[in-house]
């Protein structure tokens, strides 16, 4: 099948992506930039990827800091998250150690925000695929000529 058979479905994966930006939190905006979905043709149907920026998966889950544990897989231990990870809240040098003490401390909550969108778009999806394949094996069907002998 041709990639251009899977537009219905591409367009319905960045769909997906569009809400995972609308639900991604306002002051995460680089995190927002970096989500894109693409959809490909293999042998064994579309195959689809959505990627965003790796601290993503931080901020849906969150770290448990030292003192405050979130529930989440992911934790702070021994190593500190650098200062310089804060620029873009603010330029002053002391209030971005501030931060990264405060972060290290209590770690990071969880904003829940990829599963919930997937949850919601997945049987749509599912839907979306097969209705494609269904479509592309009639419409390949229908350009052949099929003769029926009776005898």
């Amino acid at each position: 099948m041709l990639i251009n058979d899977w537009q219905p479905i591409q367009e319905y994966i960045n769909g997906i992506v569009d809400l995972l930006k609308s639900e991604t939190p306002t002051n995460m905006g680089d995190l927002r930039n970096s989500m894109n979905a693409v959809v490909t043709s293999s042998s064994d149907g579309p195959q689809i990827q959505i990627s965003m920026s790796y601290y993503g998966k931080f901020v849906d889950e969150g770290v448990n800091g030292v003192q405050v544990n979130w529930g989440s897989p992911y934790s702070f231990t021994s190593k500190r998250p650098p200062a310089s990870a804060f620029e873009s809240y603010t330029s002053n040098l002391s209030e971005q150690f501030a931060i990264a003490a405060s972060v290290y401390k209590n770690g990071i909550q969880p904003r829940d925000f990829i599963q919930p969108v997937i949850d919601e778009k997945l049987q749509g999806l599912s839907d979306m695929i097969l209705n494609s394949i269904w479509d592309n094996f009639f419409n390949e069907r229908n350009k052949k000529e099929i003769t029926i002998k009776i005898w």
